[in-house]
């Protein structure tokens, strides 16, 4: 919803998803947002509500095990709310309930740490639930806050050690699965709508994913 409130206007990418989830029907091929940004504009200065935030080149998705075609139901959110449900025991389904699934998940802009990442994830191993996934979506995490004003290079290492803790915890607990890194689902901005709940094809072989709306 804060994507209605950016400065100055809607990134074209984000309206662009957003019509399609809202008002179009069938399986739409989506594509790395060329632009980016993780850097929010303070909202005190009224200066900042017209204009447009500062933005950032994409390195485009990486990719992981991706020789193969997968598709399956989506399902995920917020990894840091998803590890809440978990630890209260309170809208997870059992393990089973989740086979074939494709999970995806993104990272707050709380910033979590890449050790709390891989904890998190471990524990879904241990629970047996990281194993039931057909593939992995992981959102662009946001690697800047007023709190934390990270430089470029301090974000790149922020970035990096997420992703090596996310590739620790799968070769622990999912070796071979599938995984798609960078996708913009998560608190950068712009955003791709997901239908959770609904259908994606992964083309690995192509190094494309197709989201049924």
């Amino acid at each position: 919803m804060d994507r209605f409130g950016r400065s100055g206007a809607m990134h074209p990418y984000t309206l662009e998803s957003l019509k399609r989830a809202l008002f179009e029907q069938g399986e739409f091929e989506i594509y790395p947002s060329p632009t980016y940004t993780d850097e929010d504009k303070d909202w005190n200065d009224p200066a900042n509500l017209s204009s447009q935030p500062k933005l950032f080149s994409s390195s485009g998705w990486t990719w992981q095990n991706a020789e193969r075609v997968v598709e399956g139901t989506l399902w995920g959110g917020n990894l840091e709310i998803v590890d809440w449900n978990l630890q209260a025991n309170r809208y997870i389904q059992p393990v089973e309930t989740y086979a074939g699934t494709i999970f995806y998940f993104e990272t707050s802009e709380e910033m979590p740490s890449a050790t709390e990442v891989y904890r998190i994830l471990m524990c879904m191993g241990e629970r047996g639930l990281l194993q039931q996934f057909a593939a992995i979506l992981v959102g662009r995490p946001k690697a800047w806050s007023f709190a934390r004003p990270y430089t470029a290079e301090e974000k790149a290492q922020f970035t990096s050690e997420q992703a090596e803790a996310i590739t620790r915890a799968l070769n622990e607990y999912h070796p071979g699965v599938l995984v798609v890194f960078n996708l913009d689902i998560g608190h950068t901005d712009p955003q791709c709508i997901l239908p959770n709940g609904g259908r994606v094809r992964i083309d690995g072989v192509q190094q494309k994913i197709y989201l049924t709306y």
